[in-house]
């Protein structure tokens, strides 16, 4: 943020809370753990533990459409540990 090109833009920078240009959407789910890795994860795939994370997701992109802030979203990164296991789920966030 504030950054327009190669150049600052200082305006931009100060001008009050934005929407993100780029957001990550991290999939909580693998089938084991790299020893690597530091975000939370599980190996307990169920239907109800994929819904319940996919409705929490829907929840977050509800309250941030509802905050009303200026900017776009340019991207969205669908990852971490096997984003396969939501897919059906994936198709309803690109939905919202």
């Amino acid at each position: 943020m504030g950054i327009s090109g190669d150049v600052f833009d200082l305006d931009r920078a100060f001008s009050g809370p934005q929407l993100p240009a780029h957001l990550y959407i991290h999939v909580p789910f693998c089938r084991t753990k790299c020893s690597y890795c530091d975000f939370y994860s599980t190996d307990e795939v169920s239907d109800i533990n994929v819904e319940m994370v996919i409705r929490g997701i829907e929840a977050e992109i509800v309250r941030w459409h509802n905050a009303g802030l200026p900017g776009v979203l340019e991207t969205v990164y669908l990852g971490g540990g096997t984003p396969t296991v939501i897919t059906a789920g994936a198709v309803r966030l690109v939905r919202t």
